[in-house]
């Protein structure tokens, strides 16, 4: 197994940055009319592709930077239209700097609704498909058929206030494209060492921000992602499944739950107190019904607690930074997944409460900022009576999350490629969204005195042993057996060691993984 050098994937990275960014910055300049902002659109963007680099390399980075460039543009002005409470967000005035033809244009593209823009230009500038255009936008085919149509019949109605310079005698798609095509814009340019530079402090923020009050690190096993087998919660269809008997309860059962305030990168959420109610038979067909409110918001959920054993549960959204997930009374903590290029991925708080012997147990979470539906991967579960971790997703499918204990009582090693999350939880534990480490696959997290190292093992590999060896600063090199465990279900193989450590991670330099599989001997190093 070869591992590349960061140095050549960075080149890499660096030709497809050259060759792509002179389109993507067109298309942001027509989307949003402003050099500057569409500047930072595109390097936003390709920020986001260098995180996935190695998924992405193979396939077609530029369509996913397109995306990545049209959210940043959406979030942008709903923001700015959140601060200025106005429909639509004021565009930056067109100076008489700009060409002609250039100034004409905008003058017709300001009067669309963005959404509307955004897909005259996807459409019949980039020239995408209706099918491309609606994948790149998030919507539906006939969502962007309307907004086109709105938005060229929008267009059609400023004929008679365009400049001379703007061809007067449009009434179709090819005139608006030869429009677009003949019309100047000024000079832009994205550096690539600044993508690459800021693409990695965000990814060591993310790293921080995804432990509460430890440290996680991602070591580099080269090329050994190669994805996780599908696979199911262990709910209750399941023969393998546990078995829990849940009280029928006859009368209403009340409680509170008070989620704490939230801060990050120093923004503030300020808590909120909930009151929730569970009243049996009173949903749907029979089912229970809990009800949440709470912050001038509230929800509904009808669940029946048997159909809940080993599942992730049930997860709502209350407001616009908040959720709740209503559980089997065996699961001990929720985490509630973001995708890895979520424009932050921010910090949450969250709090839990039971119903008595219902079986049920309601937790309650807060981000510290506004959360999109589309930023949304699923809810992470640790079941407390099975040991493992179980997921399920956004659209309540059940998810594949696969782990397995950490011999001596260490922790749990899970990992799920669906919900973009590799972690330990236990003794502090760690974790990192799959896809912000490209290649690593491993974790180091600890405390005083012992440093944690886990990860997994390329897809398909029978390992028959394994070991670690690090370095640290005025101290000699050490070594240590790597535990081999096996996650479950799938059958994917990982690793665990324990670094002795005067400190926590800081106190390492680098650490190494060297295993033997059918195939020979491997390392991988940072």
């Amino acid at each position: 197994m070869g591992i590349r050098a960061a140095g050549a994937v960075e080149a890499e990275f660096a030709d497809f940055v050259r060759e792509a960014s002179p389109r993507l910055l067109r298309t942001a300049y027509w989307v949003c009319g402003d050099a500057h902002q569409a500047q930072d659109l595109v390097q936003s963007a390709l920020e986001k592709v260098y995180l996935r680099w190695s998924r992405l390399r193979g396939g077609d980075p530029v369509a996913y930077a397109r995306r990545c460039l049209v959210n940043e543009h959406t979030d942008t002005w709903r923001r700015r239209r959140r601060e200025s409470l106005t429909e639509v967000p004021a565009e930056k005035p067109v100076t008489d700097a700009e060409p002609e033809d250039t100034r004409a244009l905008h003058r017709m593209l300001a009067t669309l609704a963005p959404r509307e823009r955004q897909a005259v230009v996807l459409r019949h500038y980039v020239g995408l498909s209706e099918a491309e255009t609606a994948q790149t936008l998030g919507c539906s085919v006939g969502t962007v058929k309307s907004s086109c149509s709105r938005g060229l019949a929008r267009l059609r109605e400023q004929t008679a206030k365009r400049g001379p310079a703007v061809r007067s005698d449009f009434i179709d798609e090819s005139d608006l494209e030869a429009i677009f095509h003949s019309a100047s814009v000024p000079d832009m340019s994205v550096g690539v060492d600044a993508v690459i530079g800021r693409a990695r402090r965000t990814r060591a923020r993310r790293r921080g921000a995804a432990v509460s009050g430890t440290s996680a690190l991602a070591l580099v096993v080269g090329g050994v992602w190669l994805g996780l087998p599908g696979g199911r919660d262990r709910a209750s269809t399941d023969p393998a499944a546990p078995t829990r008997t849940t009280r029928t309860l006859l009368t209403p059962v009340s409680a509170s739950v008070q989620v704490p305030d939230v801060e990050a990168d120093g923004r503030q959420a300020p808590g909120v107190t909930y009151d929730v109610r569970l009243d049996p038979g009173a949903g749907a067909g029979g089912a229970d019904r809990v009800s949440v409110s709470g912050g001038g918001r509230g929800a509904e959920v009808d669940v029946r607690p048997a159909e809940l054993v080993g599942t992730a549960g049930v997860t709502r959204r209350v407001g616009p930074r908040d959720f709740v997930v209503v559980t089997d009374s065996a699961v001990r903590s929720i985490d509630v997944r973001l995708a890895a290029d979520a424009e932050d991925a921010g910090a949450t708080t969250s709090a839990g409460a039971g119903f008595g012997r219902s079986g049920l147990r309601l937790f309650a979470v807060r981000f510290d900022h506004i959360v999109p539906d589309d930023e949304v991967l699923g809810t992470l579960a640790f079941d407390g009576s099975s040991e493992q971790m179980i997921s399920v997703m956004a659209d309540g499918r059940a998810g594949r999350t696969m782990s397995a204990t950490i011999p001596g009582g260490h922790g749990i090693l899970y990992a799920d490629e669906a919900l973009d999350v590799i972690g330990v939880r236990g003794e502090g534990g760690a974790s990192v969204p799959l896809s912000t480490v490209d290649e690593r696959v491993a974790l180091l997290w600890g405390s005083t005195g012992k440093t944690g190292a886990a990860g997994l093992f390329p897809q398909g590999s029978r390992v028959s042993s394994a070991s670690v060896t690090w370095d640290a600063p005025g101290r000699s090199p050490g070594s240590a057996t790597a535990e081999v465990i096996t996650l479950e279900p799938g059958g994917r193989t990982g690793w665990y060691a324990t670094i002795p450590s005067s400190r926590a991670r800081t106190d390492l330099r680098s650490v190494t993984i060297t295993w033997t599989d059918q195939h020979g001997r491997h390392t991988a190093m940072p």
